[in-house]
């Protein structure tokens, strides 16, 4: 997601969101990074990519067929998003009609270890069947009620039947039925360079300035963590739990108007909290709930009523046709092998 890395440094992340911002800001600078290399580069990089998949035991001119997709793909993010493109400058003709290119791939190819056989198609596409598609899990993502973020490592369920909301600034939950309740998850960074790093509690009191009523510490995955009642005036109520995982500080905020905690929202808000735990590799899994699946073409198929039972939304058939080769104007062919995304 494109990637919208952490890598692209923690003071943009900021917060426990899927942002289209972060993910903008990842875009470019990888197009940035991507921008400094000239066209001597780039064919370098296509002559060893020749060399690898005949190493890999592949036809190493199909290296060619790799960068013809590659510049549809560049072609499709123009279309749709009005970017420009960056790999090879989207070509002035086919990747088959570059004769420098051909050359320095057939050279790559030519430092190989040729093949003893030519791999089929069909084990290939059998290693795609169940690949994870679509946002990933390390921008975050809201499954029901669960929030993954692998680039934060952790995991969080919210309660049930509450309505939760993924925002630039932060996750919130809101109780059902109209109830005055609200629970918020955000994300504050110290330097990791900072010796001692503050505690939880005196995250809550020094860092966040904030006065309490009096508050205890705890663990929540043998994590430290801290809970503190906020001073309120009127209706309004507060508590804060900040857990501690390495220099970030995920602060919990439950917010009560009615006088005095009401027993529902204090068993949700401790629910929430004592649900927080670091992730794990099963978790990657859960966290993906759309994958590449293979379908073979029926007569009656094309990529526009296929993308329309598969409720791909606009641009959901060029999306299928990027994925199998038929880009800008193909259509499946009545016993291909197409990949589809479930």
């Amino acid at each position: 997601m494109a990637s919208r890395s952490s890598r692209i440094g923690s003071t943009i992340l900021g917060f426990l969101t899927r942002s289209g911002a972060l993910y903008q800001t990842a875009r470019a600078y990888s197009e940035a990074a991507l921008s400094g290399y000239g066209r001597d580069q780039e064919l370098e990089a296509d002559g060893l990519g020749a060399r690898y998949l005949a190493d890999a035991g592949y036809d190493p001119i199909a290296m060619l067929e790799v960068i013809r997709v590659l510049a549809d793909q560049e072609e499709f993010a123009r279309e749709v998003e009005g970017r420009s493109v960056s790999y090879h400058g989207l070509f002035a003709s086919h990747p088959r009609n570059d004769r420098r290119l051909y050359e320095v791939i057939q050279a790559g190819a030519a430092e190989g270890v040729p093949p003893e056989s030519t791999p089929s198609e069909g084990p290939f596409l059998t290693l795609l069947e169940g690949l994870p598609w679509g946002a990933p899990a390390s921008d975050g993502v809201l499954v029901d009620r669960r929030y993954y973020h692998s680039g934060l490592g952790f995991v969080v369920d919210f309660p049930e039947t509450w309505r939760v909301k993924d925002s630039p600034s932060a996750l919130s939950a809101t109780a059902p039925h109209g109830a005055a309740s609200l629970i918020t998850l955000e994300l504050r960074e110290e330097s990791d360079k900072e010796d001692p790093l503050p505690t939880p509690e005196a995250m809550v009191v020094e860092v966040m300035e904030t006065e309490i009523e009096g508050g205890r510490p705890f663990t929540v995955d043998e994590l430290p963590a801290y809970l503190a009642v906020v001073k309120h005036e009127g209706e309004a109520r507060r508590l804060i739990a900040v857990v501690q995982k390495g220099h970030r500080y995920f602060v919990f905020k439950g917010e009560n108007t009615r006088e005095g905690f009401d027993d529902a929202f204090l068993r949700a808000f401790s629910a929430t909290v004592l649900s927080f735990r670091r992730m794990r590799q099963a978790d990657l899994a859960e966290a993906t709930t759309t994958r590449v699946q293979l379908h073979l073409a029926t007569p009656e198929d094309s990529y526009e009523s296929l993308a329309a039972a598969l409720r791909l939304g606009p641009r959901g058939a060029d999306r299928l046709r990027l994925l199998n080769g038929d880009y800008p104007r193909g259509q499946p062919r009545a016993g291909d092998w197409l990949k589809v995304i479930r």
